[in-house]
């Protein structure tokens, strides 16, 4: 986010386009699945989804994550992902922009009316 000011009057808002692991939106599944094989539930806006064939796991790292197999060998894995915020920042764009607009032009005509009226009374006590 890069806020305006009174030098640069524009504001911009962005976001990343690296996916979020499939870990952060309540991954759910035997850990460790020892070959269970009932996969690994998660839940998203949309509902809850499933992912058959895959385990959770903790790397040597720490790092725990969603893991499914790539392929026959052993130590083929892969981590899953979710959407990115990039990703649903571009999806409710038009709705953004729409509401970004809609505040700007309240709060403009406020501070307008502010700028025109003067301090207003604080009252006495």
């Amino acid at each position: 986010m890069r806020e305006a000011s009174a030098s640069r009057p524009e504001a911009s808002l962005g976001a990343s386009i690296k996916r979020i692991p499939l870990m952060k939106f309540n991954a759910k599944g035997p850990v460790p699945s020892r070959g269970r094989g009932r996969g690994v539930t998660y839940r998203l806006r949309g509902g809850r989804g499933r992912v058959e064939n895959a385990f959770i796991a903790t790397m040597k790292s720490g790092h725990v994550g969603v893991f499914r197999r790539a392929g026959k060998a052993r130590l083929g894995i892969v981590e899953l992902f979710g959407p990115s915020l990039g990703q649903v920042f571009k999806k409710f764009r038009p709705a953004g922009l729409a509401r970004a607009w809609e505040v700007f032009q309240k709060n403009f005509d406020h501070e307008l009316d502010f700028v025109k009226g003067g301090v207003p009374d604080a009252g006495t006590d």
